[in-house]
Formats: structure tokens, sequence, C-alpha cells
């Protein structure tokens, strides 16, 4: 006798285990994003402390060709070794640019002609066609971190923009998220500090002059030199600065910053303070703080190049104070503005 096959049919999912479904692959989407992201931060602050690990590099192999760490700013390099105060107030030459051969870029150094062709002749006519090689993107000096950073520093926020003394309305120069440290006082130009009699520059990087490693009486390992400054805060420039006599974030302040705040010294040494990340919002709080200080998009703190060579992850939290610099007199220092300073001879502690 046969029988005959019962056919039953297939069971389809329910609308209700359909958004089960859905649900739990959201939530494993929501767990694992978060993780993505981390991998991802955590390979941008790798490449953003090998950026500077390279710098250092490169200032350690000028320093052993010229026995003298670059200058921070320089009018014109023949004449820095001659400790001769520029007299062209326009665009100056800034360290990152004095370094690209030891960061193999000796094709754009020899193309920009440090060595006879001042900054501020490249606003000029006759140097027009030379101006884009200070456009140029060059990724050593870049935060892959600062996502909304761009290759020249047109658009900031708060627009850092290049044009000077010599050079046209509406330029920009190649962006930098490196900044070499001056101290704690104002970056100015050479010549304001000799006309002012208030000369005191104390940190890694000097105006027209290069430090030696003899200058770091507190240690290399003791001592910042360069540090990172984000989008956010204006970036920086690696060419050079704008207008050298001038103060505030159009000054010195494309290759140079400071870590304090010398609030009692005489006439235009007046500055703000600038801690580490602190959560400027404002336009105005940008330009006179935060675009002359350090900060980075890193979570927690900002990457900086010791003068040894070394590179630590200094946290936002850091002791700050904004104590009296003046006449090479400290006190009430924070640990971070102790840092900043190569020669204070205060000891410094653990950070």
């Amino acid at each position: 006798m046969n029988r005959q096959r019962v056919r039953h049919p297939s069971r389809a999912f329910t609308l209700i285990e359909l958004l089960v479904v859905i649900a739990i692959i959201a939530v494993l989407i929501a767990l694992l994003l978060p993780a993505v992201q981390q991998a991802r931060e955590a390979a941008r602050r790798t490449q953003c402390k090998s950026n500077l690990k390279q710098i250092g590099l490169a200032l350690h192999n000028y320093h052993d060709n010229y026995n003298t760490f670059p200058p921070g700013n320089m009018d014109y390099s023949a004449n820095w070794n001659n400790v001769v105060p520029f007299t062209d107030p326009g665009e100056q030459w800034g360290w990152p640019a004095f370094i690209l051969p030891q960061l193999d870029q000796a094709n754009l150094f020899n193309q920009l002609n440090l060595n006879g062709i001042r900054l501020s002749q490249y606003g000029t006519a006759a140097y027009a066609n030379l101006r884009p090689l200070t456009r140029t993107p060059l990724r050593v000096y870049r935060c892959p971190s600062d996502v909304g950073a761009k290759d020249t520093l047109q658009g900031t926020p708060d627009d850092r923009h290049f044009t000077g003394t010599s050079w046209p309305s509406g330029e920009y120069i190649g962006t930098s998220n490196y900044v070499g440290i001056h101290g704690n006082r104002q970056a100015r130009a050479w010549n304001w500090w000799l006309s002012t009699g208030d000369r005191v520059e104390e940190g890694a990087f000097m105006n027209n002059q290069g430090t030696k490693t003899s200058d770091f009486v507190d240690g290399l390992s003791n001592t910042f030199m360069v540090g990172e400054r984000s989008w956010l805060c204006n970036a920086a420039g690696w060419a050079g600065n704008r207008n050298p006599p001038g103060t505030g974030m159009w000054g010195q302040y494309y290759t140079l910053a400071r870590v304090g705040d010398a609030t009692t010294c005489g006439a235009g040494a007046t500055g703000n303070p600038a801690p580490l990340n602190a959560p400027w919002t404002t336009v105005a709080q940008r330009q006179s703080s935060c675009s002359e200080g350090l900060g980075s998009q890193h979570t927690g703190g900002a990457h900086f190049l010791f003068g040894d060579g070394t590179v630590r992850f200094i946290s936002d939290n850091i002791q700050y104070s904004s104590g009296d610099v003046c006449g090479r007199i400290w006190t009430n220092l924070g640990v971070y503005n102790k840092l900043g300073v190569r020669d204070d001879r205060q000891p410094v502690g653990d950070f």
C-alpha cells in the first residue's frame, strides 16, 4: 500500500523574529564601532608620534652638521650665524624649513633657496612662480588625528592667512601641526627685543639664532622642543611666519608656541594664559591664546618632542601656572611651564 508523502509548507520568519535579529545586529555594530574607532585613533596617534620622532632626528642631524639647532625664525639664513638683527620687517623663514634636507626634502629645500632668497621676497612679482612651493603638503608635518585640517592654512575658523608686509592678499602657506617651543614669554622679533632691551628667549627655539645642546641647562630630557597645535587653534605653517614684529596669532606663532603667560613683564610682553588643550570656544579666545599655545585632537593630551629626541604624550591635566617669568626670575611655575624653559634650573619631578 503506497503512502503519499505529505509536504508541510516551510515556516517563514515572523516580523517579531526579524526585528529581534535586526536589533542584535545593531547592538553588535554599536559595540564594534567604538573599538574600530579606537583602533584607528591608536594608529593615528602612533603616526603622529612617528612624525615627531622624525622631526627630532632631523633636528639632531642638523645639530651634528652645524653644531647648533636651527633658528626658530630668521629673516635671511646667511645672516643668523653672524647674529645680525634683521632689518626686513616682512615674512621670515621658520625652523621647519631649515631641516627639510634632514627630512628627505632636499629637492624642495634647494628649490626654495633659503640661503639666497628671503621669504618676504616670495611675495613679490619676481618670485610669484616660486610661491606655490611654500604651499607644498608635507605629511611629516601633519598629525593624522587632526582630520579637520587642510593642506594649507586657508580656511581656518579664524583665518590664519599669510598676507603680510610683502605678500599679496589671499595668500596661504602649507599647514603644520608641529610648533617649536619658544618658552613662557611671547615670541617676538629679534629687533623688537633689542629695541626694548628686554630680550629673554628661554625655550628651545630662538629668533635669528640657534641653540646648542649645551644651552639646555635643565637637561635635554627635561625640556620641550616641539609640540602639537591643532587646526581648531589655527595650526601652524612649515615655511615660516608673517609680520615678525607683530604680536598674537599673526606674528611669530606660525612656527613657534609658548607654554606660559608673562603677565607682569613690561610693555609689549603681556600675554594670555595658554594651558594645554584649554577649551577655547570663541574666536577671540582662540586668536589671543589658543593660536599661541599648544593642543591636539587626541583625547586627554598631546605629543611633545623633548630635546633628547624622545616623544611623550603629555596629559592636559599637567600642572600649569601663569606665574611671573620676568627678568629670568621664575616664580610659581607649574610643571608644564618648567618643561618649556631650557635653563630655569628648577626641579621638574614626575609628569
